[in-house]
Order: C-alpha cells, then sequence, then structure tokens
C-alpha cells in the first residue's frame, strides 16, 4: 500500500479533562464511524496501555501502537507514528488520564499533552458535562491556557442531560473559549464500558462487539459534526528542538539498552513498548523488557529494570538462575 503524502495526513488526539470523561468511547466512536465513510483509520494510545489498543484494532482492522514519550523519547515517538501511520488517510491518537497528567506535576513529561506537541497534533477535548453548564467553558479555558504550545482545535461535550442542555454548553464554550464544540454524546448506560481496578475490561473478554461499536457509530454520526472535524484535523508545521518538552538525555551515558525477553505474558506486549531501543538479543543487552502486569518476576543475571514514578529505570541485582524477567509497566 502507497505511502500517503505527509502533507495530506490527517491527525488528531482525542484528550480528556480527566480519567473516566468517556475518552475511549469517544475515540472508538469516532474511529467506528470514519471507518463507515471508508477511511484508513490508524490508531494509536498514549502511554503504555495495552487495553485501549485491543478496542482500536478491533473497530480498525489495523494494530494500535503506543506512544510513550517517558520511556521511549521524542525520536522514537516520531518514528513509531510515522511508520505506522504512512498510509492511514487518518491517526487517532487516544490520550492518557487527564490532558496534562504524566510523569511531573510540574512539567508536560510524559503527558498527552507532551505528545500533541511533539507530533504537532491539534486536540478534541473531551469534557463531562454532567451537572454543569457555563462551567464548562471555564474548565476549557484552563486547558488552553496552561500551556499555549498545544492546540485545543475543538470540544466534545460528553453526559450531557437532553439537547438543550448541549446547546448552553456549547454556546458558553463556543463564546468563552473560542472553539468549536463539534459534538456531543447524551448520558447512556448501555454505552457505557465496564471497568475494573486496572481499567477497562480488555476487549477479548467481551465477545463479539460488532453491535456495540456499530452503536457508537450512530451516535457519532447523530450528534458529531464529521464534516468539520476532518477539516481541524489537517497537518501543523513540526515543532522546533526549544519547543519541545520532557527530560531528554544529551547523550547514552546513564541509558541501558533493554532486549525484548522471551516468553512475554500474551496479549501484554504491545509492539510499540518493545519497537524502541532494543537490541532484540537478550543476551547482548543490559536487561531485558517484557510488559506484562502480572507475569511474576523472573531472574536473570543482569539487571532487573523497574518503572518509577521519579526516574526513567531502576535497576537491582538479581540471581543468575533462569533467563526471564519482567519490566512491569
Amino acid at each position: 500500500m502507497e505511502k500517503r503524502q505527509a502533507a495530506k495526513r490527517r491527525k488528531l488526539v482525542i484528550a480528556g479533562t480527566g480519567s473516566g470523561v468517556g475518552k475511549t468511547t469517544v475515540t472508538l466512536g469516532i474511529m467506528a464511524a470514519l471507518r463507515r465513510r471508508g477511511l484508513i483509520v490508524q490508531g494509536f494510545k498514549c502511554g503504555p496501555d495495552y487495553i485501549d489498543p485491543t478496542y482500536h484494532k478491533a473497530v480498525t482492522s489495523r494494530p494500535s501502537r503506543n506512544l510513550d514519550s517517558w520511556m521511549m523519547g521524542p525520536e522514537a515517538v516520531r518514528e513509531i507514528f510515522d511508520r505506522a501511520s504512512g498510509d492511514a488517510d487518518i491517526s487517532i491518537i487516544e490520550g492518557v488520564m487527564g490532558f496534562y497528567d504524566g510523569k511531573d506535576p510540574k512539567s508536560n513529561t510524559g503527558s498527552t499533552a507532551e505528545i500533541s506537541i511533539l507530533l504537532a497534533t491539534p486536540v478534541l477535548l473531551v469534557v463531562n458535562c454532567q451537572s454543569m453548564a457555563r462551567s464548562a467553558a471555564a474548565i476549557v479555558k484552563g486547558f488552553q491556557l496552561l500551556d499555549p504550545r498545544v492546540k485545543i482545535a475543538a470540544v466534545f461535550a460528553n453526559n450531557v442531560g437532553s439537547l438543550n442542555h448541549y446547546r448552553i454548553v456549547k454556546e458558553a464554550i463556543e463564546k468563552e473559549c473560542r472553539v468549536p464544540v463539534i459534538g456531543y454524546m447524551l448520558r447512556s448506560e448501555e454505552l457505557s464500558m465496564p471497568e475494573r481496578h486496572l481499567g477497562l475490561v480488555p476487549s477479548i473478554e467481551r465477545g463479539d462487539l460488532d453491535g456495540f461499536y456499530a452503536a457508537l457509530a450512530d451516535r457519532i454520526e447523530s450528534g458529531v459534526d464529521l464534516s468539520r472535524l476532518l477539516e481541524l484535523t489537517g497537518p501543523r508545521e513540526e515543532p522546533t528542538g526549544e519547543q519541545l518538552t520532557g527530560e531528554q538525555p544529551t547523550d547514552d551515558e546513564g541509558r541501558h539498552k533493554p532486549a525484548a525477553a522471551p516468553e512475554p505474558a500474551p496479549g501484554f506486549a504491545e509492539p510499540a513498548t518493545l519497537s524502541g531501543e532494543t537490541t532484540g538479543e537478550p543476551d547482548a543487552a543490559d536487561a531485558a523488557l517484557s510488559p506484562g502486569r502480572y507475569q511474576p518476576a523472573a531472574r536473570m543475571g543482569r539487571a532487573l529494570l523497574f518503572a518509577e514514578p521519579d526516574r526513567r529505570f531502576k535497576s537491582g541485582s538479581c540471581c543468575r538462575e533462569g533467563r526471564r524477567f519482567s519490566f512491569l509497566l
């Protein structure tokens, strides 16, 4: 399949004001509706989440890729994005947690906001409008002002109680924030997505979801101006080095070179996570990498790596028995 010309590629970040506002539901609905229009849709997920990409793949019929600026750095994020989106008509990047939530409360490092800046991508901000009206405009205004480098191109009003409620929210946001509110979704238990302690229930555990995806596409087609949305997803100029955020090392000193460990936990190894700076050969690496929340930490004769909130890797000693271990994301 031919590569799409860079100037014609469309891309959109779908972000939320926080966790639980409906990012995944809106993302899947937009993906399904765009697929109905005959577009090739490439899905991405910010961060190391392995559950949401399974839903993306089910809707788009293409593997979804993780974009993790904290683990991989800006160059790898761009490479993964360019490689996966090359033959797609549009790329949809689902955010993680709230738009500005990441590694550091004082910066954008590891956040959806950082990904949107790195990839020069417009943002659709999903706001849970339940039990509010004009106050929704204050929320959007705050997200606009916190970092002027991001481009919040449009707003999605989720969980509105009625069409009149949507009109009130839309009027307030468009007047105060000068961005279009391009759609809404009414509160609906039948379209809610089941969760448990680690997030959403994986799609492979929910059986046939074609009817669910079709219902989401119907709701998006009836409540969203898709033509306007597509107009907002055109390319932007790539940012300069001074515009980029994050704590990136200036050389290779102190950096580990991981390898994809053998026998990863089934279903937990995301292709993009394993496509970073790896040797591919555990024997030649400083440490092995196997993303899996449930896989027990095994033993290896080099370093055992754990993710910590305040640093990329923490290395520790371990026994020399066996050849496997887990990097717990």
